[in-house]
């Protein structure tokens, strides 16, 4: 039986460096409240798996759900490119 495709994500890292081989990603989504028929912008996290720790904050990525079982209880997601590296500033 062949996988599913998994629709992939676009956001920004929030935390990196906290966890090993995790990060913490919010995306904008929007959500429309039937009673005023108006949308508002919602923010959720995500926990995203990151095998290499290359991922810094402020990076924007595109992740995915994992096609198999998860190996872990709370990370769903999966890190598949980097698409805007963060600029580094010198102190």
């Amino acid at each position: 039986m062949p996988l599913r495709p998994v629709p992939s994500l676009i956001g920004v890292c929030v935390r990196s460096g906290t966890m090993d081989k995790a990060v913490k990603v919010r995306t904008t989504k929007q959500k429309l409240d039937s009673y005023l028929a108006k949308t508002f912008k919602v923010y959720p996290s995500y926990l995203l798996h990151d095998p290499n720790n290359s991922v810094r904050t402020g990076d924007i990525v595109r992740f995915q759900q994992f096609p198999v079982p998860t190996p872990s209880k709370r990370i769903r997601h999966m890190v598949t490119e980097i698409k805007k590296q963060a600029l580094k500033y010198k102190m």
